[in-house]
């Protein structure tokens, strides 16, 4: 086997590999998207049809998802204090932490990289502003989908919609709020031997108010926090996680793709924090919505009128 193709299959099996595991999330999250929860069907080849529907459920709940995300802090405001005092000290002891994770984990971990996939799809990707680690990622949903797909298997089809939800939603909350609103600039990459001089990188962990408009693509200048790859990493993760029974390793999976040229993340140690936590809160907004949908609660209803097409949208409480 090739190394592409050993590549290839190593991307598909973060969308398709499955085992039980345990309780990831912390404490005041709920986990659960059961699919004991409400009515399954299950098939042994293309339903088109149902296929069609679950993603008719995933455009339909995206305005819920983002007023859950907007709420993330009222929805849970013990775990946001905890996490905000968290973050706040972290910061301020920002500058030796990163320097010692500077030193240990990405100096042991700087030989690892993933090979690149090089797929017809992987220009198109990276030209967006992502990185190649992020083809791995794309391609085990997308195969995730396709062979849920081709089998029936909802469970596969719920896999890949909901995770594509989380990603976007991850690029959305990060590239175009929270980096915009904080506008932190990065470290140096050797913290320990830096002298401050001209430019975007800082040694000063209080380097915020440096936005200059909104970044989809990563630069140095003003878009350290949060991370958006371990926003990505940790929302994509939480939400496979989800949908396999609580399974352990779409966390071990993202773990190996965020190990893959670590130094090239350039950031605080608070900055990868603060995208952890995020992600976990925006996964859990999409599990819990997708579940609501499933069991009943949420009911939206086509209409056609003269004024052109929509929706209704209604929830049950």
């Amino acid at each position: 086997m090739t190394r592409q193709m050993m590549a290839l299959a190593a991307a598909t099996a973060i969308g398709l590999a499955g085992v039980a595991g345990a309780d990831a999330m912390p404490e005041g999250f709920d986990a659960g998207f059961d699919f004991d929860d409400g009515p399954i069907r299950l098939s042994f080849g293309p339903d088109l049809e149902r296929s069609g529907e679950l993603i008719w459920d995933g455009i339909r709940t995206v305005d819920e998802d983002l007023l859950g995300i907007a709420r993330l802090p009222l929805d849970y405001p013990k775990a946001f204090g905890v996490a905000a005092l968290g973050l706040g000290a972290l910061i301020v002891a920002d500058v030796p932490v990163t320097q010692a994770y500077q030193d240990t984990i990405e100096r042991g971990l700087s030989g690892f990289v993933l090979p690149d996939l090089d797929l017809p799809w992987s220009d198109p990707i990276e030209d967006l502003g992502f990185v190649y680690e992020d083809v791995y990622i794309m391609t085990g949903i997308a195969g995730a989908y396709a062979y849920g797909v081709a089998t029936g298997n909802e469970q596969h089809q719920q896999a890949g919609i909901l995770a594509t939800k989380a990603l976007a939603y991850s690029v959305i909350t990060t590239q175009v709020v929270l980096k915009t609103i904080f506008g932190r600039n990065r470290p140096y990459d050797d913290l320990a031997n830096a002298v401050e001089t001209e430019g975007p990188q800082t040694i000063d962990p209080f380097d915020f108010g440096n936005s200059n408009g909104v970044k989809i693509q990563p630069t140095l200048e003003g878009t350290a926090f949060p991370s958006y790859h371990f926003t990505q990493y940790a929302a994509v993760a939480h939400t496979l996680s989800g949908v396999y029974d609580d399974a352990v390793w779409p966390y071990v999976a993202m773990g190996v793709v965020a190990a893959s040229r670590i130094e090239g993340h350039n950031h605080w140690v608070s900055d990868m924090v603060a995208g952890t936590l995020l992600g976990i809160g925006i996964g859990e907004v999409v599990l819990r919505n997708a579940d609501a949908l499933r069991v009943g609660e949420f009911d939206a209803t086509p209409s056609v009128s003269q004024n052109g097409l929509g929706f209704t949208l209604s929830r049950q409480f």
